[in-house]
């Protein structure tokens, strides 16, 4: 849940796309990290 919380502030705040966001949490691709994003928050990220 940590993770998520973080990603979830770092969309909130930062001025960096989706894909930086993501690798900066340590997800290599995209697209996974979107897909974890909607299954913690039932929206993509960016939404």
């Amino acid at each position: 849940m940590r993770l998520s919380a973080e990603a979830k502030l770092r969309l909130g705040q930062l001025e960096q796309s989706v894909e930086q966001i993501g690798f900066g949490l340590g997800f290599r691709d995209a697209g996974y990290f979107s897909r974890f994003f909607n299954s913690h928050f039932g929206e993509p990220p960016g939404a």
